[in-house]
């Protein structure tokens, strides 16, 4: 019974898939009938029950009481009508999924065990029924042994159910190399034994025997899997392919995490904000201008403030600080995270870009210590400031963002393409956040550095030698 419900739960998915009922064959007269009639047609002695009952008579019952088929109520209760299963004599087996009828409960007196499986999956009723008849026929006189029903569909189709084994040919190489071991076919074929397959060896070749009980086995990968489960992972050798990138860190990560040292030393504190935002804390509170080319919209938002993906952190750093605004000043923040833009190149129509953003909010905040920060950072990629040749190096140009202050604002180019940009944000921009101290920001696009892997080697042998 414990095997029946577990069965249930997952395989037939809370019955709404498959359900099953065992009955005492000695107290019914086949042939049974599987119908569906009106639940006002429908009255019998539910299990555990000592009267006749309508279904909404039980379903009441159950609704009120403790019984496991209260949860299954939903799956029938609002059609127009209820399957059900009957002997020749017209008693009522089952009402599946619900509950069997006490007629023909199963006790300690049973002898003959009747087994029904209805489903609205054929494979998975045939996976459940293999199991629990594997699991009964152990108790079997003589052991092992089943009697099949042939089942008669409406439209005259026959059919009887019988269990059969799968027959699987997989190649000893393709077992060794997938677990990196060199095992023979001997060797392969007892492992199989201690997870119940048997398997022949022809050659280089196994034939594997699968059981009805081992409905997990779909592929020859599993078979594979199973041998590496017997042999053990702990004694498989770990050994890298000749062309392995599983493992390693991204570039663009491994930069990620010296800026985010590098950042953490200098004072600033680290902050994780919503990849969502509303649209006007991108547009209106940024005075940004809505062109329908940047932003990526989320269709049929749970919320007003989950509208748009973020192509920027600045909101949602401005909200961090606003939301800490009494703390004691200055407050210094900064984020290293994913922002999503507009790519019509990309499959999907964006892409995601890594972002490295960065505020000083206090009485004393100037552009100087906000730059200080960029030339750190660009010190440390061993990128120099140049006002010559624009490819040698970065430099910084003025340039009018909305949301920071006319003459106070710039735009950061390295290697002679934009990166980001610096400057003290906008008095109407912090009107919006409640702040009344000026804000110092830096936003930098740093997905692009991620090609710089030599620059990162060093910057991270640097980082271990001291020169911080």
């Amino acid at each position: 019974m414990n095997l029946q419900d577990k069965l249930h739960q997952n395989i037939g998915r809370e019955r709404t898939l498959v359900s099953i009922g065992t009955h005492d064959f000695d107290k019914i007269q086949p042939p049974f009938v599987y119908e569906a009639r009106p639940p006002s047609a429908i009255s019998f002695v539910a299990l555990e029950q000592h009267k006749s009952m309508s279904p909404g008579e039980l379903f009441s019952l159950y609704r009120v009481g403790g019984s496991k088929a209260k949860k299954y109520l939903h799956i029938i209760e609002d059609m127009a009508c209820y399957p059900l299963l009957l002997d020749s004599e017209g008693v009522v087996l089952s009402l599946p999924p619900i509950i069997n009828g006490e007629h023909s409960r199963v006790s300690t007196e049973t002898r003959n065990v009747f087994i029904e499986c209805t489903a609205t999956d054929y494979v998975r009723a045939c996976v459940v029924l293999d199991t629990i008849i594997c699991m009964f026929s152990q108790y079997s006189q003589p052991r092992f042994t089943y009697e099949s029903v042939e089942v008669l569909y409406p439209d005259g189709a026959r059919q009887i159910y019988t269990m059969s084994c799968r027959e699987e040919t997989i190649a000893v190489d393709y077992i060794n190399q997938h677990i990196g071991v060199t095992l023979s076919a001997s060797a392969i074929a007892t492992l199989l034994s201690k997870m119940c397959l048997q398997a022949a060896v022809h050659n280089d070749q196994l034939s594997v025997l699968i059981p009805p009980t081992r409905a997990d086995i779909l592929h020859k990968c599993d078979i594979m899997e199973d041998v590496a489960i017997a042999y053990g992972y702990n004694n498989i050798c770990k050994t890298y392919p000749r062309t392995c990138t599983i493992g390693q860190q991204l570039p663009v990560n491994k930069l990620t995490d010296l800026l985010r040292l590098e950042c953490a030393m200098a004072g600033f504190t680290e902050v994780l904000t919503s990849s969502l935002i509303s649209h006007d804390e991108y547009f209106k509170y940024l005075l940004k201008a809505d062109s329908g080319e940047v932003t990526v919209k989320v269709d049929k938002p749970a919320a007003s403030v989950f509208q748009i993906i973020r192509p920027s952190l600045v909101p949602g750093i401005l909200k961090a600080v606003s939301a800490n605004k009494f703390h004691a000043k200055p407050i210094m923040l900064f984020e290293i995270s994913d922002v999503v833009v507009k790519n019509e190149t990309s499959e999907i129509g964006c892409s995601n870009r890594r972002h490295l953003c960065l505020i000083h909010f206090g009485t004393l905040s100037g552009l100087e210590l906000i730059q200080g920060m960029l030339d750190r950072v660009m010190a440390m990629l061993k990128f120099p400031q140049t006002t010559v040749d624009p490819r040698s190096g970065y430099y910084v140009s003025e340039y009018e963002e909305s949301f920071l202050l006319p003459g106070r604002s710039a735009r950061v180019y390295v290697g002679g393409e934009h990166m980001g940009c610096l400057g003290i944000v906008h008095p109407e921009v912090l009107a919006y956040y409640e702040l009344t101290c000026p804000c110092a920001l830096l936003e930098l696009d740093i997905q692009q550095f991620e090609s710089y892997t030599s620059t990162c080697v060093a910057w991270s042998g640097q980082s271990q030698s001291g020169l911080k």
